[in-house]
């Protein structure tokens, strides 16, 4: 590290002063504080030393190795002498609960390395259950991969600074609603990515008070992008060998060297040996000035290091390993209990980090360790207003100013340039504003300011009237100015129209030698500074750009959008001169990327280029976060000659999450939240391709906080209808609103708002979805129509998780199938206390097939004979007594009285075939089965000649099962045993079994029964599993029916006392038992992007495929292959948009895109 002496540069005291106005962790700036002392780092604060046995840190004082790394997705760099931290696979809660989970988390080791620019880390992440599970099972659905879920990268850089708390300043969690990591261990930098790189936005994070809380904004929060720090995933392992945990039945078992440890390179399980395909390995390289730190300073002192992997509530597991992973692996998590509490759980880090670098020295004490709270006033030094001209006592060469006349909504974009003959180590200037009239804009560069500088860069622009700067460069990078080079750009608004100026002036500039080259505000020869503003246009829903090329330049046009509540969907057009600009129609889509939006996307540029227009529309039912102004469309055109032309877009559409458009009809935008712009570069970078899946992560911008009280006038919004009720405390009470057309149009889309108080209601989720029943499945929901609920509604996507709100939304051009007046929605609550509450609706949308709306969006009132009316009904009120029903768990001693045996023989008389009903139209389930029992489950399904249909079984029960006897039924006029299936010609079913007898001889009827000798296990299974499975093969198309009945399932608690039965002649006898039939049907002839299997493709099967993405709906089997079109395993937006370009004839043949 070059040691700098700290009197001769007082831009290091400079730099402290911002960092203190700003509440910037000093130890980001401290390489550039210290003196003759080199600024500590490692992995200080540990309260519990490292684990053993299998596990290490810092093996055999393994520190990593100096070297460089091409993060490239590839092994090719790394080497097992740069091994940190070893875990052990297999090690994580899912071993021992919820073994059924997708997106396995499982960290086994950890690499480190550097060179004189960066910093190195590599993670190695592994799924070894494929050498027991099945293909397709949930550890191996998705492709067994590592999916969208945040991972962690801990940094101790400087042991002496604050130790960070994981929160944010508003003590929230950094990304998610809750993120249950705490550290006891010292943590100051927290790397923050998704286990899919490309999705999200991957921050760096840093401490911004004196608690160790961070913040949104910079210099504390930095994008990768922007700090220079990239990371990469290769599919496969690094290692010659692979020890993890087997057969297991405690998590104690990880720390003991007797148990059932295998190296699962070598090993073969029940389903075969481990694909290393299922694993994944991360490379990250970090610039060591975004640490603050230089090379010299990792090989002394060293930094810690530590992966963590989560689903966004809790850490799964970590490297190097920490006890608390496996603290709660038994007990429940809150929302599905049938996996482990350490999914939500509060786990506290307390073993020590893994050092990268470091021979052993300890570093002293930083003096300014710790940040501190910004002040609250300009110190005097500093101009509290801008001043008119540039300061009189600074002579002009060191000071500019722009004189500028701007109109309300403007943006100005300040720059100071610098040319200079010797490279730089250190520069600091001010720049001053009039308050009244300009705003800085937060949301540009690092809130508000700009540069590609590098090195250490401090500005502050809380004080209104001046914006500080500050920069200061690593020694192996100084500042090249030769040739003339933008120090920062400052972005403003204008606040108010009329004339104003920005000025700035110089205040330091030095060189290696530390040589000030503004010397009593006189610059030294060789300096040569100016500044410039560029004005720019409003933040209207139109603006345009001018632009000069030369034939054959590359010419990216950009429209870019910020918008508080993000964006759900848009429709603009951009026009060009078609003289001067070809589109390039072989970029993105007809010409066009959305790189930071995910949806349902449109473009049409080709047909229209004759126009010189290109148009363009999204829609999805999740917002993607612009929350900061980004790129929302970028446009390639290639020049056709050299000259001066214009291009401008106009936006007619644009929504955020409440899918209420913000453009009125006189083409101006109705929130002040929105922004929006263009910009034009030549020649310049251009993104490769769109953003191909959802981003589920939260905005690096602080969240915005629901209210803490139901409103008196709901959420402050028009109502549509509305009750007020008086309830009990566990009342349950079910509000629906009514929708219809005149002349009985059918109904093709609508937005309704529904406002509750949350102090009084909370959504019962227990009823329909989430909550919620929509369109033709509300009489399902409600007990009006058959207890059989029909298949997802492919068009509704709702959201329940908001405060005092359900928002629910329906688009289908073709139909939702509803003519007649009729509930479209159903929303049921419980009363969490007693009270009088009223619960309203706005109905912000609502058109037909033809068309027509039929509400005024701003009052909800109904137009052009639309039809709406709400109803509240009391589904159940509180019991008074307590209550006579059975205990919702098994009894916890066994009856005296034994059950009846199970049956031994098949039923002497084959019941009555299965009926033989028109196949073209859908039955619904029968209430008894064709043999006159009770109808326990199966299902109705639509299939196509050839089709596979698979009817499966699955029982759960809290102890051991030994005796169960099942009968199913099927129509032999559509379906024929698949004898190729399973273990017994057709049927296949769980092992071990004593005494199995199969009755397959009479058409339509299928008999099971299965008992083990007494005192020994025949199924036993807590979270559920599958029973038995019974394929058909499809004889010809139409509707057909499979229906079983629960003859018979006994158990005992003790082997050797009395058993009792949990079912008998299909009635549950004893609850703390389910039993779930389902019917999966596969189509061996395929219709590619026929996601619902209607036969037809539509835009439902786009819209299904947008919930799936947004972890709102699920596909079935067969779905999930006719919506891959590409057939690369995943389903992701460019899925979507393909099926989106086929419905506009963009693309005539889908297969076509079959790899």
């Amino acid at each position: 590290m070059v040691k700098r002496h700290s009197k001769a540069v007082s831009i290091l005291l400079s730099i402290m002063l911002v960092a203190s106005m700003c509440c910037v962790p000093v130890s980001s700036v401290s390489a550039a504080t210290t003196t003759d002392e080199n600024v500590s780092a490692g992995s200080g604060g540990a309260t519990t030393p490292a684990e053993t046995g299998k596990y290490s840190t810092n093996p055999n004082n393994k520190v990593g190795k100096q070297a460089t790394i091409t993060v490239d997705g590839e092994f090719n760099d790394w080497s097992e002498d740069m091994l940190i931290a070893q875990g052990a696979a297999w090690d994580v809660a899912n071993h021992w609960k919820g073994g059924h989970e997708n997106c396995v988390l499982d960290t086994y080791s950890l690499y480190g390395a550097w060179d004189s620019e960066n910093l190195y880390v590599g993670w190695q992440m592994v799924n070894t259950t494929d050498t027991w599970a099945r293909s397709g099972d949930g550890p191996l659905s998705d492709g067994g991969r590592v999916l969208n879920v945040p991972l962690i990268l801990a940094l101790s850089v400087d042991p002496n600074s604050t130790s960070m708390t994981n929160k944010n300043t508003t003590g929230g969690s950094i990304w998610g609603q809750k993120m249950g990591v705490t550290f006891g261990t010292h943590v100051d930098k927290l790397l923050y990515m998704s286990g899919k790189p490309g999705s999200g936005e991957p921050s760096i994070f840093s401490a911004a008070d004196a608690e160790g809380n961070t913040s949104y904004v910079a210099p504390y929060c930095q994008g990768f992008a922007k700090a220079g720090i990239s990371y990469k995933m290769k599919q496969g392992f690094l290692g010659s060998s692979l020890t993890g945990l087997n057969n297991s039945d405690s998590p104690s078992d990880v720390y003991s060297d007797s148990a059932d440890w295998v190296d699962y390179l070598t090993y073969t399980g029940s389903s075969g040996k481990h694909d290393t395909t299922y694993d994944s390995f991360y490379e990250i390289k970090i610039p060591l000035s975004v640490l603050g730190v230089d090379s010299s300073y990792v090989a002394k002192y060293g930094i810690g290091a530590m992966l963590l992997a989560t689903r966004g509530e809790s850490a799964l597991d970590c490297i190097p390993h920490d006890p608390s992973m496996l603290d709660n692996v038994m007990g429940s998590y809150a929302s599905d209990t049938s996996t482990s509490a350490e999914k939500d759980d509060i786990d506290n880090i307390t073993v020590p980090l893994a050092s990268i670098g470091g021979d052993g020295s300890i570093a002293p004490t930083s003096p300014t360790a710790k940040p501190t709270v910004a002040p609250t006033s300009t110190p005097t030094s500093t101009p509290t207003a801008a001043p008119t001209a540039a300061p009189t006592s600074s002579p002009a060469s060191t000071t500019g100013k722009k004189d500028i006349t701007v109109t309300e909504g403007q943006t100005v974009e300040f720059k100071v340039d610098a040319k200079t003959a010797t490279k730089m180590n250190g520069i600091a200037f001010d720049t001053t504003y009039d308050s009244s009239m300009l705003a800085v804009d937060t949301s540009y560069g690092d809130n508000g300011v700009s540069t590609d500088l590098g090195g250490t860069v401090v500005s502050n622009t809380g004080n209104a009237g001046t914006v500080i700067f500050n920069a200061l460069s690593s020694s192996s990078a100084l500042y090249d100015l030769s040739s003339g080079k933008s120090l920062a750009t400052i972005k403003f608004t204008a606040k108010k129209s009329g004339s104003t100026s920005i000025s700035y002036i110089m205040k330091e500039m030095f060189d290696s030698n530390l040589t000030d080259y503004v010397n009593a505000g006189q610059p030294v020869s060789g300096v040569t500074l100016a500044c410039d503003a560029a004005i720019g246009t409003s933040s209207n829903v139109t603006a345009s750009s001018k632009v000069t090329v030369k034939a054959g330049d590359t010419v990216a046009y950009k429209v870019q959008a910020k918008n508080t509540a993000g964006v759900a969907g848009f429709d603009f057009v951009v026009n060009y001169d078609n003289t001067a600009l070809k589109l390039d129609s072989t970029y993105g889509t007809d010409g066009v990327t959305f790189p930071s939006y995910v949806g349902l996307t449109t473009v049409n540029g080709a047909e229209l280029a004759s126009k010189g227009m290109i148009a363009a529309n999204g829609a999805n039912a999740t917002a993607s976060d612009f929350s900061t102004a980004k790129d929302l469309a970028v446009v390639k055109f290639t020049a056709l000659k050299d000259t001066t032309t214009e291009l401008s877009y106009k936006m007619k559409e644009i929504m955020g999450e409440d899918m209420i458009n913000l453009v009125d009809d006189n083409g101006k935008s109705t929130s002040a939240n929105l922004s929006l712009d263009n910009a034009v570069t030549v020649n310049g970078e251009i993104p490769t391709a769109p953003a191909t899946e959802p981003v589920t992560v939260a905005p690096t911008a602080a969240p915005t906080a629901g209210p803490t009280s139901a409103p008196t006038a709901p959420n402050n919004e028009p109502e549509t209808n509305s009750k007020t009720f008086t309830v009990n405390e566990g009342d349950v009470v079910r509000y629906m609103v009514k929708l219809g057309c005149a002349n009985d149009v059918e109904i093709s889309g609508w937005n309704i708002h529904l406002s509750y108080d949350s102090n009084g209601l909370a959504v019962d989720r227990t009823f329909g979805k989430d909550g919620v029943a929509t369109n033709t499945g509300v009489a399902y929901a409600i007990g009006e129509s058959s207890t059989v609920m029909p298949a997802i509604d492919a068009s509704t996507v709702y959201n329940v998780d908001r405060e005092n709100m359900v928002l629910a939304n329906c688009v289908n051009y073709m139909g939702v199938g509803i003519t007649k007046a009729t509930n479209v929605l159903a929303v049921q609550f419980k009363a969490t206390k007693s009270g009088t509450y009223k619960i309203s609706d706005y109905v912000c949308e609502f058109f037909g097939v033809d068309d027509k709306d039929y509400v005024n969006n701003k009052t909800g009132v109904m137009i052009n004979g639309g039809i709406t009316d709400s109803s509240l009904t009391f589904v159940s009120t509180a019991p008074t007594e307590p209550p006579t029903q059975a205990p919702t768990q098994a009894p916890t001693q066994a009856p005296t009285q034994a059950p009846t045996q199970a049956p031994t023989q098949a039923p002497t008389q084959a019941p009555t075939q299965a009926p033989t009903a028109d196949p073209s139209v859908a039955p619904t389930m029968p209430a008894t089965t064709p043999g006159g029992e009770i109808t326990n489950g199966g299902g109705v399904v639509k299939v196509h000649a050839g089709d596979t249909v698979t009817m499966r079984m699955n029982f759960k029960a809290p102890i051991t099962v030994y005796g169960a006897a099942l009968y199913a039924y099927y129509d032999t006029d559509m379906l024929d045993i698949d004898t190729t299936f399973g273990s017994n010609a057709g049927v296949d079913f769980v092992n071990p079994f004593d005494d199995i007898y199969l009755d397959m001889t009479d058409p339509g009827y299928i008999a099971f029964v299965a008992t083990s000798n007494y005192g020994e296990e025949c199924y036993k299974d807590a979270n559920g599993a599958e029973m038995m499975a019974i394929r058909f093969v499809a004889k010809k198309d139409g509707y057909t029916t499979l229906t079983y009945h629960i003859k018979d399932i006994s158990a005992a608690e003790k082997f050797d006392a009395a058993g009792f039965q949990y079912w008998y002649d299909g009635v549950q006898e004893v609850l703390g038992s389910t039993f779930t039939g389902k019917v999966e049907t596969y189509c061996p002839h395929e219709i590619i992007g026929d996601v619902n299997g209607d036969g037809r493709i539509t835009p439902a099967d786009a819209l299904l495929l947008a919930k799936y993405i947004a972890k709102k709906g699920v596909l079935t089997d067969q779905g999930f292959l006719n919506g891959d079109i590409d057939n690369d395993g995943r389903i992701t937006t460019m899925d979507i948009l393909r099926i989106r370009q086929y419905l506009a004839r963009i693309i005539t043949d889908l297969s076509a895109y079959r790899k």
